[in-house]
């Protein structure tokens, strides 16, 4: 109930500004004083119909709804210019305050919705985009381990002996209340030390990658979309979160993706994304280390001429922050999460 009432005020807030014309006043200070664009650069992750998005097993955090998708580009294609990593890197200035603001597109994981539902419309559209790829996942269809997790939970037993587990790993909470809580436990640590404390998880439904709304795109499909407008990244290849894996993992994952990317595609892979957004100094180094040209995290913000091309901030978008109360597309909610107010 309570998250209820936020929810509420937060988009009655937002409508407020925006209609009042207050955000529209703050762009455009932010472009007078600086006297250049920013570049909102939008960090996606699944596109689903609302069938799939009742079936599927990732979290709220990372969907949009197909309808509320095609709604939210066309919106910004009013209000922005989209560009691509190629314009993004040979001038970083967001046009040097001419015309439009600029903004890009990109998609982690290389989910198949990403190709059978985003690539379509980002065609239709003419909208160049970016899909950052864990070459390990390619031709899968379990998801991630929070996605396998999220199905297993569902279970009373399975959920017991899962508590049970996160409270007997080392520093773990002894009271896990919910799926979320033991998700963002499982996360913060290495990867071999939260695979031994899922081990013996029950596999999904059994369902074909064709039938399965969480498989990830085959290869066939990855070179397929490199070949109609949108770049491919290296999303690491088994998808760690780097700051809490050693050197030698972390370039090796690196490392890898890029080999894998480049054999596969036949050309140079300049972009990488860091897996949940997490890096650090160390991490970045390596990122630079292996050849990259750019990084992209998940810290909201603009990226601006003269910044860090291996921290690249991202708008993450999802349902939660661009819709309203009745769970469509909103310009007000769209347009406060851009200006950077959650």
């Amino acid at each position: 109930m309570r998250n209820k009432v936020r929810r509420a005020l937060h988009i009655a807030v937002a409508s407020g500004l925006y209609y009042s014309g207050a955000l529209g006043v703050l762009s455009f200070l932010r472009r007078r004083v600086r006297g250049r664009h920013p570049v909102y650069v939008l960090g996606l992750h699944r596109v689903l119909s609302d069938e799939d998005a009742r079936r599927s097993n990732s979290l709220p955090g990372m969907i949009l709804h197909e309808s509320t998708f095609v709604a939210l580009l066309e919106y910004l294609g009013r209000r922005f210019r989209f560009v691509s990593l190629e314009t993004l890197l040979s001038d970083g200035a967001g046009g040097r305050g001419q015309g439009k603001p600029w903004c890009m597109v990109t998609f982690d994981d290389a989910w198949s919705d990403t190709y059978r539902r985003a690539a379509p419309v980002l065609e239709r559209l003419k909208i160049p985009a970016v899909v950052f790829v864990p070459t390990g996942a390619i031709g899968t269809h379990k998801g991630f381990w929070v996605e396998q997790l999220a199905g297993a939970w569902k279970s009373p037993p399975v959920r017991e002996r899962v508590m049970a587990a996160v409270g007997k790993t080392a520093g773990g909470p002894r009271g896990v209340a919910d799926l979320e809580d033991a998700v963002q436990f499982l996360l913060h640590m290495p990867a071999e030390k939260r695979d031994a404390a899922l081990a013996g998880l029950p596999a999904p439904n059994g369902a074909s990658a064709d039938q399965n709304v969480d498989a990830m795109m085959t290869w066939e499909q990855v070179v397929d979309v490199a070949g109609r407008g949108i770049e491919i990244g290296s999303h690491t290849e088994t998808h760690p979160l780097l700051t809490y894996e050693d050197d030698s993992t972390v370039a090796r994952e690196l490392r890898a993706s890029r080999q894998l990317l480049a054999g596969k595609l036949g050309a140079e892979v300049r972009a990488f994304a860091y897996p949940n957004g997490d890096w650090d100094p160390r991490v970045r180094e390596c990122v630079v280390r292996a050849g990259y040209s750019c990084a992209f995290t998940t810290e909201s913000g603009c990226y601006e001429s003269g910044g860090d091309p291996y921290g690249i901030p991202r708008f993450v978008l999802h349902e939660g922050n661009v819709t309203g109360l009745g769970g469509k597309f909103s310009r007000a909610m769209a347009s406060m999460t851009l200006a950077g107010w959650r």
